[in-house]
């Protein structure tokens, strides 16, 4: 005979009325450990999908990052109590993979919807808190819920360039801290292929990564406190530098003048600085992660009138400072770009492009080495009177949607194109929610949430926004990609509260310009973790990162097997308003190039 528990109708009804009110999709009764894909968004309030499993394979080769997500749904006051604890994964032949780094997901809140964003307002996970076994959330990341709540964790795997290749398996433990009792864990598989990606990224990239804001963020001075601002410093170019994007200009790599308007380079330049060539030599040389150098230069430093009276002294400066950098960075790219004329727009502006292109051109024939003049700007001009900056220009950077514009619309003139059969470098950038009134004629209203559209790196877009510009990179043959800022929020604003990064007009564009979070303050993570924080990356960082190595697995698969790559790659990016919306797509594309190059060794 079957028992009943009196309770099964009580359960019953609360279950149909939660149903019925759109608050759950199945009971939770106790904690509930489940998985999902980093490409996921899981919200902290949200119900427990219908299907769900505490297991998930992960496939990585050598040399690539790979994360996955363990969320565990239970009451918020049990889940205050929670730590974990992960074992060794072990793989062939007694192999172990290097243990993951864990992160606790805190959400900022959307207040304020972007321009045409597709996802409403509310919390979204975005900042990643590192956490270590026996570490256990603060109450106050779970922003005042009561009651049912997901605790989400994300779990970030490096896999190093001589890992054995093959199967690992490790479990993920949650244990209630104060009895030691487990409520459950999750079992994570890491299936590593053979292949390799490159040490330093194929992709070229400029990240804005300002110097004088950490140092605001940190309370220190810029001067006196020099050498312990270069290891903060070093601190957001790692997370960078782990997303296989890389920072602009890096600090204390200038070399100021010496006797004789000599540069000062293979020593310090001051008792708080490091020598100029030390740092080119850490992230440049051969033994570096970075991939093209912006050379660090400026319109008023180290010389007041470099395009007047002082025009013959910068010249000589800049070659001998280029023939240095070349030195120790063979194989870099070596840049110049000066803000004075980013995103030039008047034929005054131009006038200066032409300017400075012709005393960089000039350095570089001092030099005997090319130095390629950047500019924020696409090849066809807004107005015809400006003129033409065609010959002036080496590496041009258009918005996103002007790429669009001059590609795929109907009135497009293919310029793009024809800078690149003429050999100069095309990258681009996406910055705010830019529908143009071309855009608008030719397209109009878009469902920005299932239509492909020049990409938008906003909070409030789907997270395949973020991931997709590698492949629409490749696509288009473009070489690089260029972001304005990646710690930018306004004074009055904390961003571990508010989305709202960039304001202009009335208009809240949500984490434009913000892909990692200053040090978590006291309130959320407590008094004594606070005082050891790092700066955290974002979830949206990650999923650039991920674009990035798929770049990087078609640059192999191109390689060796080009027309396997160009067939992958039209199912993916086929232009800037015509790409896979659904991040399942890019898995399937993914698993066909890890399985084909595992079939087909290089």
């Amino acid at each position: 005979m079957t028992h009943q528990s009196p309770l099964f109708p009580t359960r019953c009804g609360i279950f149909f009325l939660m149903m019925i009110c759109g608050l759950a999709w199945s009971p939770v009764m106790g904690a509930k450990v489940w998985t999902a894909s980093a490409m996921s968004r899981v919200k902290i309030d949200q119900p427990i999908p219908k299907t769900t499993s505490a297991a998930i394979n992960l496939h990585a080769c050598r040399n690539e990052w790979e994360s996955a997500q363990v969320i565990v749904t239970d009451t918020v006051d049990r889940l205050t109590e929670l730590s974990f604890e992960i074992g060794n994964f072990r793989g062939p032949n007694g192999a172990t993979l290097p243990a993951p780094t864990v992160y606790q997901q805190y959400d900022v809140r959307i207040r304020q919807s972007s321009p045409q964003a597709p996802l409403s307002s509310g919390l979204y996970p975005d900042a990643l808190v590192p956490m270590s076994p026996g570490d256990n959330p603060n109450v106050s990341s779970f922003h005042g819920l009561q009651g049912q709540a997901n605790l989400r964790w994300w779990i970030d795997f490096r896999i190093p360039t001589q890992q054995q290749p093959g199967e690992y398996v490790g479990v993920i433990d949650f244990i209630v801290k104060t009895t030691g009792e487990s409520i459950g864990s999750a079992t994570i598989t890491v299936n590593v292929s053979p292949e390799t990606l490159p040490q330093k990224p194929t992709l070229k990239s400029y990240f804005g990564l300002e110097e004088h804001r950490v140092a605001q963020i940190h309370g220190l001075d810029r001067e006196a406190d020099g050498l312990k601002l270069t290891k903060v410093m070093d601190r957001y170019y790692q997370l960078l530098i782990q997303s296989r994007v890389q920072p602009g200009i890096i600090f204390a790599s200038s070399p100021p003048l010496g006797p004789n308007n000599k540069i000062v380079w293979d020593t310090p330049a001051s008792e708080s600085l490091p020598a100029p060539a030390a740092v080119i030599d850490q992230y440049f040389s051969n033994a570096g992660k970075l991939n093209c150098l912006h050379l660090p230069m400026w319109a008023d430093y180290p010389f007041s009138k470099p395009l007047g009276k002082d025009r013959d002294q910068a010249v000589a400066y800049l070659a001998d400072l280029a023939k240095r950098c070349r030195a120790i960075a063979p194989d870099a790219d070596l840049l110049f770009s000066v803000g004075q004329i980013d995103e030039p727009n008047s034929a005054n502006a131009y006038k200066l492009v032409r300017q400075w292109s012709a005393f960089v051109h000039e350095a570089a024939l001092f030099a005997a080495t090319p130095i390629q003049m950047f500019v924020t700007e696409q090849p066809e001009p807004e107005e015809r009177e400006w003129g033409t900056l065609v010959g002036s220009v080496d590496v041009w950077s258009p918005q996103v949607m002007l790429v669009w514009e001059d590609l795929e619309s109907n009135m497009g003139n293919q310029m793009i194109r024809k800078r690149i059969q003429a050999g100069d470098q095309v990258w681009c950038y996406p910055a705010l929610a830019q529908f143009r009134d071309r855009w608008q004629k030719e397209v109009g209203a878009t469902d920005m949430l299932h239509s492909a559209y020049p990409p938008v790196w906003l909070t409030d877009y789907p997270a395949v926004n973020y991931r997709i510009l590698p492949w629409l990179c490749a696509s288009e043959k473009l070489t690089g990609v260029h972001y304005w800022n990646t710690i930018a929020w306004p004074e009055a604003t904390d961003p571990w509260q508010d989305a709202g990064s960039f304001l202009i007009d009335n208009k809240t564009f949500n984490g434009d310009g913000l892909l990692i979070y200053p040090p978590a303050p006291s309130r959320l993570v407590g008094a004594e973790k606070a005082a050891a924080m790092q700066p955290s990356p974002s979830i949206r960082l990650k999923w650039i990162r991920d674009g990035m190595e798929d770049y990087e697995h078609l640059q192999l698969l191109q390689k060796h097997h080009p027309e396997l790559a160009r067939s992958v790659l039209s199912t993916i990016a086929r232009g800037f308003a015509d790409w896979e919306t659904e991040p399942e797509a890019i898995a399937r594309a993914r698993r066909i190039i890890t399985q084909h190059l595992a079939e087909h060794p290089p």
